[in-house]
């Protein structure tokens, strides 16, 4: 017959064995999510938006990252995850319709992409600086510092 003591026993093992891999997948999300950040950042780095607003084009544009990686962008926050989708899909669009356009780039397209670039490198590198612990207790995008601005009347 088990005695009490025995089945406690074995529940408190339990949860501790389950405590203990909640928090080791956890820290694996975060060191992943902060890898995929990284690299994330350089592959947008290397992107470039030029020419006249009537005749867009961009260069250096890659998406393996995005590509290879595509299921480990849920370990980033939702923000960060939902705006690097929303540009790949309009960078691979755009790539993908220049043979059969003359290289004609749909303006709108180019312009929320760039919007959308500009927009994630700082928040990349934001996230990926952050601490290990930083992302395990919080994970989410935290908010970019407000750039420091000279007060009135005063000249630098």
């Amino acid at each position: 017959m088990l005695e009490l003591k025995q089945v406690v026993s074995a529940l408190l093992g339990a949860i501790v064995a389950l405590l203990g891999q909640s928090v080791a997948a956890r820290a694996q999300r975060s060191r992943a999510a902060k890898r995929l950040a990284q690299a994330s950042w350089e592959e947008l780095s290397a992107a470039h938006f030029y020419g006249p607003e009537d005749k867009p084009t961009f260069a250096g544009f890659s998406s393996q990252t995005f590509d290879t990686l595509f299921r480990e962008l849920a370990e980033l926050p939702e923000t960060l995850a939902r705006d690097l989708m929303r540009y790949h899909w309009r960078m691979k669009y755009m790539e993908e319709m220049k043979p059969h356009t003359g290289d004609h780039v749909n303006p709108q397209f180019w312009r929320d992409a760039r919007d959308l670039r500009a927009s994630l490198l700082p928040r990349l590198e934001t996230y990926a600086a952050r601490h290990g612990l930083s992302l395990f207790f919080r994970a989410r995008e935290l908010p970019l510092p407000a750039p420091v601005r000279p007060a009135l009347g005063r000249h630098s």
